[in-house]
């Protein structure tokens, strides 16, 4: 898509115009180089300074631990109808661990809800790998059977 700035009125693709929400297209009507030749001439230093520090304690408080926390209850509860307090007693239950590989995600992430996608009943909790695993065989435990078969074949050859 191809769009006209309208401070050096070069037709340009969209993808050197900013986003945004104030235009019928979605995207600014001045480029990105006249942008910022426009901010560096209007824009006075302090205001930049004080600008970035405003900017800088937001994302502080964005990244808090209490707001991820809740951030992670609201999903739980969204998705899985799961409180945060569930959450932690299944995840003690299973001392920390994936139900099925009995390890901890290698990445550090917290395990993931597994739930049955049909009546959305949480069965229990999976780290990354075990998850994909299940999801990708549809929740089906008749390819994960042929998948053991197709394992005991293959790794029997080798031991041969």
């Amino acid at each position: 898509m191809i769009k006209r700035c309208r401070v050096c009125d070069q037709q340009k693709p969209i993808t050197e115009f900013y986003k945004s929400k104030r235009t019928k297209d979605g995207y600014n009507n001045i480029c990105k180089p006249c942008k910022r030749s426009y901010d560096d001439c209007h824009i006075n230093k302090e205001n930049k300074r004080k600008y970035n520090r405003e900017r800088e304690i937001k994302l502080q408080r964005w990244k808090s631990p209490e707001r991820q926390r809740d951030q992670r209850n609201r999903n739980l509860k969204r998705r899985y109808d799961l409180t945060g307090e569930q959450y932690d007693s299944m995840l003690t239950d299973q001392q920390g661990l994936c139900f099925i590989c009995k390890s901890t995600n290698k990445d550090g992430r917290g395990l993931s809800v597994d739930h049955n996608h049909t009546t959305n009943e949480v069965r229990a909790l999976l780290c990354g790998n075990c998850n994909l695993i299940v999801g990708n065989c549809k929740e089906d435990p008749a390819i994960l059977l042929q998948v053991i078969e197709y394992l005991k074949l293959f790794n029997a050859s080798e031991q041969t």
